[in-house]
Order: structure tokens, then C-alpha cells, then sequence
């Protein structure tokens, strides 16, 4: 004969229920209690009102109506392995009032404790058949939840997808590189992986810049220069991009050598009234560095490393201290200063005045013209700036004073413009006078063409 293990409600939970059919008012089951039968298995009856003899109670944690069978009630309580040293043979289910709503006989379990040398959790699953499942309800306490695996298992959604939210498993650096999987989500760092294989494929334009703008070094203003943070192409050798992840300071009032806060200079002593170039420069192993140097085109760089890309230009006082500045992007903006030069030019003749700029095609010069008749008479005087280049002298900054001889101040403006030179020097033609005059050029800032690559 088979063993019965049944569930049975008891009289005075099979009252209840139906009184909860009845009025809507549902049982709230809130404990299950086990008991050793008094040592023997237990015939239920449904006259009992507690265990024969109870050993462990706890609040239950899980009621779930079973889904291919509405009127099936499961309830789950685990016994923790703190307790035991006994069996159990009996189950009994409680609701919030305290009474036994039902009983089952349960198959002959030992549960161990650690100090009999095992210890286990048991989980004590019953099955409580109703009419109607709806006059069953759960209070369970969330402190003794244990979730079973396959309850785990079935709540976990499928993998995420670009419809449907769910499971994501992270792409190694080495996959987001690759750029081929279309399962795996990518971690920032693994994005930085990605960009940087990118990167090292991409050929950019030789004139591609950003960032590395030059400032006087806080503290050293008048002798070294601070190149920000920022990247580039090269212009000499490859065209492999440059990256200057920090601040790098080099000084101009001493030779070269690696490292920030060092000499930067490439030859000889810092000179006054004089352009020079700022560097980046990569010895054989990619390091990055600094050089400053008088040689706008190709200079010699220190033994093992390379000059790859003209960054910025600095122009020193007639004291030989670097003139101060401000730079943005290429634009370069001076200090207020007084007229960079002043050039004596003979009338119906041109002159040529350097300028503190790069002397390179295409820098854009912000200036300022005033001209000083050395008779003192303005009458027919005229003067025109345009770039020392035969092949561009038809762009040009005028003053014509014409036969009122009227343009103001000896000491003011006559006349200001941009101008964008071949060699970074000016060719001024004094036209209509018929004296010699002082033509005096002060440059406000330039545009430097390094985001030409040159």
C-alpha cells in the first residue's frame, strides 16, 4: 500500500476557508511548524488543532498558486542549519491567528546539526489543494526568504536585446577592439581599447590639431613655456598621430634635455628679438618630447629622437625674455606693446620690416601702421603693406593722406588691418610723398598656420 503524505486541512481550517469563499476574506497562512511526531510517523486527522509534538516553527516564505492547476496552493518554509538534532515526521501550516489550518504526515527526515558533524538547510515544500486559491493569501516575513534555484532560474530574463531588456554579459577589451561581436556590451575601458585601435589605423589630415596650446610657464613667464594637453598629426616622417597626455614645461635659458621642466633649447643662447619654433619631437621608442628651436622648417634634433610637428611659436624681447602672449586654438594675441619696428623708406621706394611671426606662408597678422613724413609735412603722403611676394601684392593695408595731409596724431594709428604674409615680413612702398618717412608697424597677434601642418 502507498504511503500517504497528503495535505488535509483540518476542521477548523477547512471553516475558515470556507467562510473566506464565502465573504471574501482570505486566510493569511503565516507559519508552518514541523515536529517529530513524538517519535513515531503520525496518522493526520483533521480534529487536530497543533502538532503531537512540535520542535521548529518560522514564518513561511514563498506561496505560489501551481500554474497548471489553479486549485493547488505551494508553500515553502527552509529550516536553517543552526537547528535541528532531530526529525521530522509532521507539517503543519498556521494562519495569522495561530490556529492549524493544515496537517500532513511528512517522510522521515533527519535534520542534522553542525555539532553532530553535518549540517544542512531543509527546505520543506507542501502542496495545499482548495477549491478556490483565492481564499488562501500569504504574510510572509521577507527576513527568512531563501529563493530555490529553479524560483531563481525562472525569474531571470533571456539576453538583453535592442528590443527587449535582459541579461548582458561584458565585452573584453580585446572584442570592443575587434568591433565584430553583437551580444556583448562594452565597458569604458573597453571603449578607450576600441578608440585607441582606431586610432592607430586613422589617417588624419597632416593639419589635424587640437589642443597643445602654448602659455608662459607659471612661475618662469619671461624663459619657459608650457605646452597644454592635446594631440596631433605629424608633419615630418609618418603621419602617425602625437598625443601629449599632460602639461609638458621647457625652458629657454638652457640646452636640451628629456623631461618636463627641462632645457629646451636646441642650440647656443636664447637670443633677444628673435622667432623661434616649438617642437614636438619622439625618440625610438615613442616617447614624446619638447624642442625649442630657431629653424622654422627642419631642425636637428638631439641624438635618437625625431622632430615630427611644429606646434607654436615664441618670439623673444629685446631683453632675450620671451614676449608675453596669449593663445587660444592658432590665434596668438600680444601684450600691448610699443611699435615692433619702425623702417625709414624713401619716397616712390619699398622697404621690408620683420615682423615678430612666423615666417612661414599663410600666417595671418593682425597690424598697425603710422608714418612720420621726416619733413613733417603730411601733404600727398601714402604708404601701402603688403607681403614681401611679387606673386600677393595685391593684398594691402593703405594710409592716403591725399592733399589735405590730415591723419591725426603723429604718435596715433593710421591705419590697421590683417594681412597674411609669405615669410613673415612686410613690404611697405611709400608712394606719393616726395620726402623720406618713418613707417612704424606694431602686430596686435597672429594666426599661426600650424593647423596647416606647416
Amino acid at each position: 500500500m502507498s504511503e500517504d503524505f497528503r495535505v488535509y486541512q483540518t476542521d477548523t481550517g477547512r471553516a475558515k476557508i470556507a467562510n473566506a469563499l464565502v465573504y471574501g476574506q482570505p486566510v493569511e497562512i503565516t507559519h508552518m511548524a514541523v515536529g517529530d511526531g513524538g517519535g513515531a510517523d503520525i496518522v493526520p486527522d483533521t480534529a487536530m488543532t497543533a502538532l503531537v509534538r512540535e520542535t521548529y516553527r518560522s514564518a513561511i516564505e514563498t506561496l505560489e498558486v501551481d500554474a497548471n492547476n489553479p486549485a493547488w496552493v505551494t508553500i515553502q518554509m527552509v529550516i536553517p542549519s543552526t537547528v535541528g538534532g532531530w526529525y521530522v515526521r509532521e507539517v503543519g501550516l498556521f494562519d495569522a491567528a495561530g490556529d492549524l489550518i493544515a496537517i500532513a504526515r511528512y517522510p522521515s527526515s533527519y535534520k542534522p546539526v553542525v555539532e553532530e558533524g553535518a549540517a544542512k538547510d531543509m527546505t520543506i515544500k507542501l502542496v495545499l489543494e482548495v477549491s478556490n486559491s483565492a481564499a488562501i493569501t500569504l504574510i510572509a516575513d521577507t527576513s527568512v526568504i531563501v529563493a530555490t534555484r529553479p524560483w531563481v532560474l525562472s525569474q531571470l530574463p533571456g539576453p538583453a536585446t535592442t528590443e527587449v531588456r535582459g541579461i548582458v554579459e561584458l565585452a573584453t577589451s580585446a572584442e570592443c577592439a575587434a568591433g565584430t561581436d553583437t551580444e556583448r556590451a562594452v565597458t569604458p575601458s573597453g571603449l578607450s581599447a576600441a578608440l585607441d585601435a582606431r586610432m592607430d589605423d586613422l589617417t588624419l589630415p597632416v593639419w589635424t590639431v587640437s589642443g597643445l596650446d602654448l602659455s608662459p610657464a607659471a612661475g618662469a613667464e619671461t624663459v619657459a613655456v608650457t605646452i597644454s594637453p592635446g594631440w596631433c598629426m605629424a608633419a615630418l616622417g609618418d603621419r602617425a598621430p602625437l598625443t601629449l597626455e599632460t602639461p609638458l614645461t621647457k625652458r629657454m635659458d638652457a640646452g636640451w634635455s628629456a623631461g618636463n621642466g627641462a632645457g629646451g633649447l636646441d642650440a647656443g643662447a636664447v637670443a633677444a628679438g628673435t622667432r623661434y619654433a616649438v617642437w614636438l619631437i619622439t625618440d625610438t621608442g615613442g616617447a614624446l618630447d619638447a624642442l625649442i628651436s630657431t629653424d622654422f622648417a627642419a631642425p636637428t634634433a638631439p641624438a635618437g629622437w625625431t622632430a615630427r610637428r611644429r606646434v607654436g611659436t615664441l618670439v623673444t624681447d629685446g631683453a632675450g625674455g620671451l614676449r608675453p602672449w596669449v593663445q587660444w586654438g592658432s590665434r596668438v594675441e600680444w601684450e600691448p606693446a610699443d611699435w615692433d619696428v619702425a623702417v625709414s623708406v624713401a619716397a616712390g621706394a619699398d622697404a621690408v620690416a620683420d615682423l615678430p611671426v612666423p615666417p612661414l606662408p599663410g600666417t595671418l597678422v593682425a597690424m598697425d601702421l603710422d608714418v612720420s613724413p621726416d619733413s613733417g609735412l603730411h601733404e600727398n603722403v601714402g604708404v601701402m603693406a603688403r607681403p614681401n611676394d611679387s606673386t600677393t601684392r595685391g593684398v594691402t593695408i593703405a594710409i592716403d593722406a591725399g592733399s589735405s595731409g590730415l591723419f591725426g596724431s603723429l604718435d596715433g594709428i593710421a591705419a590697421s588691418g590683417d594681412l597674411t604674409l609669405s615669410d613673415g615680413t612686410v613690404s611697405l612702398s611709400h608712394t606719393l610723398a616726395t620726402d623720406p618717412a618713418t613707417v612704424r608697424v606694431r602686430c596686435q597677434g597672429f594666426t599661426d598656420p600650424r593647423d596647416r601642418g606647416i
